[in-house]
């Protein structure tokens, strides 16, 4: 018939359902249907809560249809059952609901420093002025201190007076965030969170190294684990800044855990952190590699790489869709170095809580393709294919 029925038990994680359905994608399935059992949840603290995630899951992962398994009688049973399949319907229209709203949005950038004293009124008028209909606002949040620390109070009262003027113009906002990169000219109250290398490099370099024109020399770039508390705060930050600042979504940006940061920052192949021996484990049941070769061990870790970024970003999408927002990735992973930054934009194609953002760029910086050879114009041209091909829904280039 082709197709494929599924059985995924609500216990299972919520990167469990979504290889579930993916697989069975790969399988050659045209259509698939998966199941949840709701008996697994009773005992959860909120179960109506916990048996809609497990809807919105399966719909997120691209099931066609869904069949709720469950045995015996209750109210609190019925609202489960209910509850699935509000969620599941609701995550299935939202690719209409994204369409309307972005074609032909016209989006522009737009930064103030948390700590100075904008005229916000001028701002929105001039954005307004350009034909826009959504502002991507960075608030500053890149900064270690405005992300961890008391400046977020700060740039969380400055998105909430944005927004609400930029609402009374009928524009949209979305606030920037940094997934993992984050920059500090200060000392680090968690440098154990931060990404490590397979041979236990430490992934933060100073400006002076790198010469990026968002970065002066004596500041620090950072990268973060996404397994560690690090995840837990940008949860908590992007539900905060959707619900209490009035923000329309969530700009996130670099989820990336890089191979290559300079000269003598390479060959990196992260995450090694504490953390990760447990969650290698728990998936391909080996220990991880040491050493980046052409072992099975490595193998399997690139691919744990891309699940553990995966996940993270499929948790954050959870946060941003309860707040009732909606969440935008942007990404240089637009070719073969999405391996290098364990990203790979396909695994999101058809997910319609995500809207990816690809970061495209011409062969130079400079000169554009400005004289370009033919290869650097069957390059470029790649890119844009991929890029086309890793969404099946909207797409903010």
């Amino acid at each position: 018939t082709s197709t494929l029925y599924m059985m995924v038990p609500a216990d299972e994680s919520r990167l469990m359902h979504f290889n579930a359905v993916r697989m069975a994608r790969v399988s050659g399935a045209e259509k698939v249907i998966a199941s949840t059992y709701l008996n697994d949840l009773v005992d959860e603290e909120d179960p109506v809560r916990e048996a809609g995630r497990r809807g919105r899951w399966l719909a997120a992962a691209g099931a066609d249809g869904i069949f709720v398994y469950w045995w015996g009688v209750g109210s609190e049973r019925y609202e489960m059952i209910k509850k699935v399949f509000e969620e599941f319907k609701r995550v299935k229209e939202l690719d209409s609901i994204h369409l309307r709203w972005l074609r032909g949005a016209k989006v522009v950038s737009v930064y103030i420093d948390p700590y100075s004293r904008p005229n916000i009124e001028k701002i929105v008028d001039e954005v307004y002025s350009q034909g826009a209909s959504l502002i991507e606002l960075d608030v500053g949040l890149s900064d270690y201190e405005n992300l961890y620390g008391e400046g977020f109070s700060r740039a969380l009262n400055l998105v909430k007076s944005f927004t609400s003027i930029a609402h009374s113009r009928g524009l949209s906002v979305v606030v920037y965030l940094p997934a993992l990169e984050v920059i500090s000219s200060k000392r680090l109250l968690h440098e154990e969170w931060l990404q490590k290398s397979l041979d236990g490099r430490v992934l933060k370099v100073k400006g002076e190294k790198l010469d990026l024109p968002w970065l002066s020399p004596e500041e620090t770039d950072l990268w973060l684990s996404p397994l560690s508390p690090h995840r837990d705060i940008i949860v908590a930050r992007v539900g905060e800044i959707i619900s209490k600042g009035g923000a329309d979504g969530i700009w996130l940006d670099v989820p990336h855990m890089p191979s290559y940061l300079a000269e003598d920052m390479y060959d990196l192949w992260p995450d090694a952190s504490q953390w990760r021996v447990t969650s290698f484990r728990n998936s391909y049941y080996i220990d991880p590699p040491s050493s980046p070769d052409n072992s099975l061990e490595f193998r399997a870790w690139l691919r744990w790489r891309h699940e553990a970024v995966l996940d993270f970003i499929m948790e954050i999408a959870d946060a941003v869709y309860e707040a009732d927002g909606i969440l935008m990735v942007e990404s240089s992973a637009c070719d073969h170095g999405g391996t290098e930054l364990a990203y790979d934009p396909t695994l999101l194609r058809g997910n319609p809580l995500v809207i990816q953002v690809p970061e495209i760029a011409p062969p130079s910086w400079k000169r554009g393709l400005y004289g370009a050879s033919f290869e650097e114009w069957a390059g470029f041209y790649a890119i844009l294919k991929h890029v086309r091909g890793s969404s099946s829904g909207p797409i903010v280039p």
